[in-house]
């Protein structure tokens, strides 16, 4: 957790926070991340980055898709206070004043076209006490994509990506240098 991104170390990408595009439409973000421009920098990911970011954090899907993804609800290899904690890191929709859904989710436009609606596909992570459940069954944890909107509401934000940035080798090795530098002088006191 960065403030306002999230890195990957496994997959070597920032992840923007989702409240930073909550309401914008695509139109909008794609706007954005123009040169010079308050996003600039970002992209939007693919579904196919949105779907490795989950199997880093080592989730699971347990269904067999019909539309093409790998992530088409309930998942295995995440408890579900883990992700709560998920949700929340990247933005919970709920926190917003006027959610659409009664429980935890974190869901954005992704850069994919959905081939039903031709609108971006959207992308969604939710943990589920409530919906279609009897008493004593586990709580749900989703994951899932499906067809989506480009105009964008109040409680879809946008998955955006950069690559982590890493020192430059000036930096580096003056970084090396100084780091040297201490050494020989500490060996030099003893």
């Amino acid at each position: 957790d960065n403030g306002n991104y999230i890195t990957d170390t496994s997959s070597g990408l920032d992840w923007l926070k989702l409240n930073s595009t909550y309401g914008k439409t695509f139109n909008e973000i794609t706007a954005a991340t123009t040169s010079g421009a308050w996003l600039d920098g970002w992209k939007y990911a693919t579904s196919t980055q949105w779907e490795g970011m989950l199997s880093n954090q080592g989730i699971s899907p347990t269904n067999s898709c019909v539309n093409g993804t790998t992530y088409c609800g309930l998942v295995d290899g995440i408890s579900s206070s883990s992700m709560l904690s998920l949700i929340t890191l990247f933005g919970d929709a709920q926190s917003l004043p006027d959610p659409i859904d009664p429980y935890p989710e974190a869901v954005g436009m992704l850069a994919d076209i959905n081939q039903s609606n031709t609108q971006q596909q959207v992308a969604l992570f939710l943990y589920d006490t409530t919906t279609f459940q009897e008493p004593g069954d586990p709580d749900w944890v989703y994951a899932n994509t499906f067809a989506g909107s480009s105009t964008g509401a109040p409680y879809i934000g946008s998955w955006l990506i950069r690559a982590t940035a890493v020192p430059e080798p000036s930096t580096l090795a003056l970084m090396i240098f100084g780091f040297g530098a201490l050494s020989l002088r500490k060996k030099k006191k003893v």
